[in-house]
């Protein structure tokens, strides 16, 4: 849709192959190594990406894990992972865009949640609380800012017989 493309990735092999599909679209790429969970790394990312392309327009909210265990299977260590990446990180990516956006008067931020959070799963309590997590923050966000001109929505993909899906309307 001619964007240009932030790529905010730990892994840097799976950064350069993305960037490398938005660049055979004709489209810039920016490779920004980020940990989601680092409020250092979310800082310099914005600041690269203001850098480059001088605003910024969407965010896409899509760094996240999926660890299956029983709810007696779970340890601190397991739930804190889980809420820290695909919870806490949606919180405080979304805080260090939002300044530019509030300033711009526009922008978008989309989460990607899931169905499991809406639903539950027998054997994924950490997995669906941290996707329950993930809607209401993105309900409270788009109150607190729609009157900055930014817009906040979800995604809650359903799992499929072969992985995760978008469920059909």
């Amino acid at each position: 849709m001619g964007a240009h493309i932030v790529v905010a990735e730990l892994n840097p092999a799976n950064a350069e192959h993305t960037a490398a599909e938005v660049r055979a679209l004709d489209r810039r790429a920016l490779v920004v190594p980020t940990d989601v969970t680092s409020r250092k790394d979310l800082s310099a990312m914005v600041e690269r990406t203001r850098d480059e392309f001088g605003r910024i327009d969407t965010l896409v909210n899509n760094a996240g894990i999926y660890r299956a265990a029983k709810t007696l299977d779970v340890t601190e260590e397991h739930w804190d992972t889980v809420m820290n990446i695909n919870a806490k990180a949606v919180f405080f990516v979304s805080q260090a865009v939002l300044p530019t956006m509030i300033a711009q008067k526009r922008g978008v931020i989309v989460n990607l949640a899931s169905m499991a959070g809406k639903i539950g799963s027998r054997a994924n309590l950490p997995y669906s609380a941290s996707k329950a997590t993930v809607i209401s923050m993105t309900k409270s966000l788009a109150l607190a800012h729609a009157a900055d001109g930014v817009r906040v929505n979800c995604v809650c993909p359903a799992a499929g017989p072969s992985g995760p899906t978008v469920p059909k309307s």
